[in-house]
């Protein structure tokens, strides 16, 4: 239901936040690592798909909070060795994307370690949340099992997506710094909470 609506979105904060070839400089091996965690993650889930994957990764953001809480999120070790841990984080990033759908968290995790700035975070997410959203529909499509006429179905939402991203980017033009750090950890914060409630709502759809 999400994964097209995801792509377009997606596309369209590409081509609308700028610094896109900045952050393929920087960050140009974060989408192949992506790609190789992607295509895991998702043969994972075709093979496993009742294991617990949001809440694997539910308590992975929880951790992470906690430990931001007490400031123990400034790693020095990963801004020393930025493209080692950076293929690490990418392939945990594809992995996360193709199980439990989400790929945000480690991303996030590993550019707030970096302190990377706003402007240049957003396009490094970009260009992996394409990359990744991108092998999973591929996977998908070649695995069969979804016809054409569901994947149509989801377009009016791909359109929904698409504005509120556009206006999205104007809104964020105008936060600073700082205060776009704590969105992204409040962000972080709300999909822990989300996981937890979707795979909640899973199994008690499943048992009744």
């Amino acid at each position: 239901m999400v994964l097209l609506p995801c792509i377009v979105t997606v596309l369209v904060s590409t081509v609308r936040s700028g610094f896109l070839r900045r952050a393929l400089a920087e960050f140009w091996m974060m989408p192949l690592c992506m790609l190789v965690g992607a295509a895991i993650g998702t043969r994972l889930f075709i093979r496993y798909p009742q294991f617990p994957y949001a809440l694997l990764l539910a308590g992975m953001i929880f951790v992470y909070l906690n430990l931001d809480r007490f400031g123990r999120t400034h790693w020095t070790l990963v801004q020393k060795h930025k493209r080692a841990f950076g293929v690490v984080f990418g392939i945990a990033a594809g992995m996360s994307e193709g199980t439990a759908n989400v790929a945000a968290p480690p991303l996030i995790v590993y550019y707030l370690a970096l302190d990377v700035q706003p402007t240049i975070l957003v396009q490094a997410l970009n260009i992996c949340f394409l990359s990744g959203k991108s092998m999973q529909f591929a996977t998908l499509a070649s695995a069969g099992g979804v016809p054409a006429s569901e994947w149509l179905m989801t377009l009016p939402l791909a359109a929904i997506g698409a504005a509120g991203g556009w206006y999205g980017i104007r809104i964020r033009d105008r936060i600073d710094a700082p205060t776009y750090r704590r969105w992204l950890r409040g962000a972080l914060f709300a999909i822990a909470v989300f996981l937890i409630a979707q795979y909640v709502y899973t199994i008690a759809a499943t048992a009744g």
